[in-house]
Formats: structure tokens, sequence, C-alpha cells
């Protein structure tokens, strides 16, 4: 049996069945948090602002609010966020856009959920640093029969790290600096490979610098950008809208019906985008402070938020380009769609890439880190860096078929335990998070608390 056929069959197969597992999930939390997760987002951003400004213990984490958000929001914006979301219009056309865009925000339920539990059963580990994550609340509140699962995900999302973080952004990175400055492939991935070790060895505390030196300009330019394209062809927004919508709902035949092909991809592009499910980010939050689990949880909202208005706007400069209809590779279609913005201007998206690329490295490579320390032991630290270093170099000689068919494995199955231990842990959550809100705002001085009850 031919191996791409077997690999492809197998995702197909779980993914069919996990979309609508994440749906659920989605929906259920959403409701049993009385909607809370949409409700406290206005609260979540003063929250978030507010801590900035403050101090606090390094004792509470390694390190505080300002470079957790930034560590954080380093993990969740990826140059591959943008080609995957490319590559899911591609394929599946550009009603994706709406599939993924409500899979993402029914999904603030599951990132919030995520981050309280992380940070509520975090613990120090023989470094005396906090380390949180779905592996320990899956093993520390599953049933016995099912405690297992902590170290399945913790095994899967190691790889997942591995595919995404170093071989897709180093692969995709090298490539584009071939393609518009021709860069050898080889040097690329070496210089990549040196910047990585360097920032790394450093630990949580230098790679949130890194993020911090290199983020928040990033966004904010690649926002500016999509948004002065689309001002300048604000004549064609109407008509990007209505396609996007008609073909989201265009019947699958005369029965009538959505596509399944387009709700599979945008919930899909939902998980690989927004990481709703899959329990990324909130590894890096568990390791900082302030180390209350309804602080962490308003920080997740705040970043997924963000996200969640950054990558539709990319989305809807693609459909109104039209550039997925004349190309079929990722790269080129968001190069050809900032042409289209702004003639030669397609070198801009190679600019934030870099940024992008690295930031996600370096943060991937930390949640990786947590997950091997989980199976193994934190002296041992330095053997999954040398082999993080060593999978970058070598990213540019695998092909990028084989680097989207382990992506997509990977990805599925270390959705699934984590998705299970987020239903069996939710009437323990949904008790536990109003005590924790209250104590929260009590403690805080926020006066609005009651119109949340």
């Amino acid at each position: 049996m031919d191996f791409n056929y077997f690999v492809n069959g197998l995702t197909g197969f779980i993914w069919g069945l996990l979309s609508e597992w994440i749906v659920f999930t989605c929906i259920y939390l959403t409701l049993g948090l009385d909607f809370l997760s949409f409700r406290i987002l206005p609260y979540a951003f003063k929250i978030v602002w507010g801590s900035l400004r403050q101090t606090f213990s390094p004792d509470e984490g390694q390190v505080g609010p300002l470079l957790n958000l930034m560590a954080t929001s380093g993990a969740m914006f990826s140059i591959g966020n943008f080609t995957f979301l490319a590559g899911a219009i591609l394929l599946a056309g550009p009603g994706v856009i709406l599939w993924s865009c409500l899979s993402n925000f029914v999904g603030l339920a599951i990132h919030f959920t995520e981050a309280f539990l992380c940070a509520h059963y975090r613990i120090k580990n023989s470094r005396q640093e906090w380390v949180g994550g779905p592996m320990y609340y899956l093993l520390k509140k599953m049933p016995v029969g099912l405690k297992w699962l902590g170290g399945f995900f913790a095994v899967f999302m190691m790889l997942t790290m591995f595919a995404i973080g170093s071989l897709a952004q180093t692969h995709s990175t090298s490539h584009a600096l071939n393609l518009v400055a021709h860069v050898p492939l080889t040097l690329s991935a070496v210089v990549i490979a040196i910047i990585t070790s360097i920032v790394i060895a450093g630990g949580l505390l230098r790679i949130s610098r890194f993020c911090l030196l290199l983020i928040p300009w990033s966004i904010l330019l690649f926002i500016l950008i999509c948004l002065v394209y689309i001002g300048l062809h604000i004549d064609q927004l109407p008509a990007a809208f209505s396609l996007i919508y008609e073909d989201a709902l265009k019947p699958q035949s005369a029965v009538g019906g959505v596509s399944s092909l387009l709700m599979a991809e945008g919930i899909r592009l939902g998980v690989f985008v927004n990481g709703a499910g899959l329990g990324r980010s909130v590894i890096i939050q568990s390791s900082a402070s302030p180390g209350n689990p309804f602080y962490q949880a308003c920080l997740s909202l705040v970043v997924s938020f963000i996200e969640l208005l950054a990558v539709p706007l990319m989305a809807v400069v693609i459909v109104m380009s039209g550039s997925y209809l004349v190309s079929s590779d990722p790269v080129s279609i968001i190069g050809n769609s900032f042409d289209w913005g702004l003639q030669g201007s397609s070198w801009l998206f190679f600019l934030l890439a870099i940024p992008f690329a690295l930031t996600t490295i370096v943060t991937y490579s930390f949640i990786g880190e947590r997950c091997f320390e989980f199976i193994f032991h934190a002296k041992y630290r330095s053997v999954y860096r040398f082999l993080w270093i060593g999978s970058i170099v070598l990213s540019v000689f695998i092909p990028a078929s084989s680097i989207a068919q382990l992506i997509a494995l990977v990805v599925t199955l270390a959705c699934l335990p984590n998705l299970l231990g987020l239903i069996i842990l939710s009437p323990f959550f949904f008790k536990t998070v109003h005590a924790s809100r209250q104590d929260f705002f009590r403690l805080n001085s926020e006066p609005s608390l009651p119109e949340l009850s």
C-alpha cells in the first residue's frame, strides 16, 4: 500500500470524527460557561492591559505579564497560519473563511478552559520552574484507566511542534528567501539554526524578550498593510464578502446541505491557526506570572481574539485579489495578493515572514521542550534542543508534501486526548471558574462583577 495514501486516508478518517467533536466541545463549553468567553472579552482586554504595568514576584513565574503576552503571541502568530490559510482556500474555496472564523470564534471557550486548567494544575519541576499544560491536567484528573492520555498528548504535541515549528517554518522561510533573494536554502537554514540556538539557550526569559523585539511591530505592520490594500480596492469588498458567503453555503447536491469539505477544512484551519483544542500556547502561559488561572484564561482570550482579526484580513485580501485562481502554491498566492494590493509590494510579505517564522520556531521549541521533559526529565533538555536545531537544518531537504502529511497526522492525534480531557473535566471547571472569577475581581477591586454573574 502506498504510504502517502495510507496517511491521507488515516488522517481523513480521524479528522472526519474530530471536526464534529471539536464543534461539539466548543458549543458545550460555550453554553456551560454561559457565554462567558464572549461576555468577558472587554474585561479581558482591560485586565491584561492593566497587568502590563504591574510587577509580580519571580516565584509566581519565569516571566511577567508583558513577556508572557509576547511569548504567547509568538506561539499564536506564525507565517504558517497564512500559508495554511491560502492552501485551504485553494483546496475548498473562499467559503472556508466563514467556517474558519466561526470555528475560531466559538473556539474562544476552549482557549479559556485550556488556559484556566493549565494554570490551575501547574507544578514546579526539578529546577523549581513552573510547568504545566494539558498533559498535567490529563495525568492528574483523568480517571485511572485514562491517565496515560497525558503521555499520549505530550508525545504527539512534541511531534506537532517539530512538524509545524522547526520543519514547516524553516522550509517555508528558506524557500521564500531563495525565491525572492536567491539565498541558498542550506545557508538560510543554518542561519536560522544559529539564531534559534542562541535564543533557546536562554530559556523562556530570552525567548520572551526575543518575541518582544519582533512581534509587536510585525503584527501591527501586517494588519496595517492588509487594511491599506483593502482600502485601496474598497469597491471590490462587497463582491468578496458575497463570494465568501455564497461559497460557504452552496449546496453540495440537489438535495441541499452545506459542503462537508468546506466545514471540515474550515474547522481544521481554525484549529491550525488558532490552536483551539490543541493546547499549545497555554503551555507557555503555565510558566508565567501571575499564576491566577482566571487571569491566564483572560490573556488567552485576548491573544486569540487579536489573531481572529488578523487572519481573516489576509483571507479577504486573497479573495479580493483572486490570486488563488491563478496559482497552486500557497506562498505564491500570498505574494501575488500583496502585489495585487500594491504593485511590487510582495517583498513586504517576505519581510514579515522572517520575524513571524523566527518567533514561532523559538516558542514552539519551548512548548515541545516542556512535552519532552514531561516524558523524560528536565535534565535531558539539552538532548531535545540538539534534536530541534538538527531538524531545522534538515528541514530544507524534506519535501513540503511530506511535512504537510506529518502535520495533518500529529495535529489530529494531539487534539484527541485534550478534547476528551476538557469534556471529562468540564463539571469541575464550570464549578471552579465562577469562584476563581469572584476571587480575582475582589482582589483587583473590579466593581463591575455583578453584571457578569
